[in-house]
């Protein structure tokens, strides 16, 4: 990747945007500088003079390519395909059901070492479908993700090693502190707490508020979205949430 944007910059976004296509689109939307220096080649480029490398002409190119991809207008505001473009590094929050089952979802599984790269693979997916672990081989969820995890192990020729389960609650206080070990959703509750107070402290500078996008977005991925009974009281991620819609809300289409 051409070497655009700064290491610090780079630091603050955690490596989400990998180019400058995506650090355009990404203030557009955003609107970050765009209050004082207004939707243009120009307004971009002075609301980012911080970054390195970023002149008229490359963030031009940038502008020229996102408009080509259909990701923004004319007249520089994001399109429905460019939000799908941000949800690919700024992840939608979820509701938390108020109600939960007392049903947990488990999979577990013994694969022998000669699969281990299926094993891994498995663990990621597990992973991605929204599966904590509670062992290496042992992973759980409040939300019936079986039949995903059963149709993975299928394409997977994995099937025979993996064994689906249910299990009923053991008592509202000891399935929070189950979830509370397997998320560690104290500790997240705490950075959500966090989060909020740096909202809190006033007006931020352009720096600061790609660090407050980028640390929420942070918290978000590691947000598993559990029902309300499983979670810490008080939860400070529907706050965090609210007050990020409210500070920087995407823009709609025009």
């Amino acid at each position: 990747m051409t070497k655009i944007i700064s290491d610090q910059f780079k630091e603050i976004s955690a490596g989400v945007l990998k180019n400058l296509t995506d650090t355009v689109l990404f203030m557009l939307a955003f609107g970050i500088g765009m209050s004082t220096t207004g939707r243009s080649v120009r307004g971009v480029h002075q609301a980012a003079q911080w970054a390195e490398g970023l002149n008229v002409d490359s963030i031009r190119r940038a502008l020229d390519q996102l408009k080509s991809k259909g990701w923004i207008k004319r007249d520089l505001h994001v399109t429905r395909e460019g939000q799908k473009r941000l949800a690919t590094f700024i992840p939608e929050p979820r509701k938390y059901p108020k109600r939960w089952s007392g049903i947990w979802y488990l999979i577990s599984f013994d694969i022998p070492e000669r699969l281990s790269w299926k094993r891994t693979n498995l663990r990621a997916s597990l992973r991605r479908m929204g599966f904590g672990m509670l062992h290496e081989s042992l992973w759980i969820t409040p939300y019936n993700f079986l039949g995903d995890a059963q149709e993975h192990c299928k394409a997977e020729r994995l099937a025979e090693y993996v064994l689906p389960a249910t299990s009923k609650e053991v008592g509202t206080r000891a399935s929070k502190e189950l979830a509370n070990r397997v998320w560690k959703l104290e500790e997240l509750n705490r950075k959500y707490a966090k989060w909020i107070n740096a909202c809190n402290e006033g007006s931020a500078d352009l720096e600061q508020e790609f660090e407050l996008i980028f640390s929420y977005s942070a918290l978000l991925r590691r947000d598993p979205f559990l029902p309300k009974p499983l979670l810490p009281s008080p939860w400070y991620g529907e706050r965090a949430h609210a007050l990020f819609v409210k500070r920087v809300r995407l823009e709609d289409d025009r």
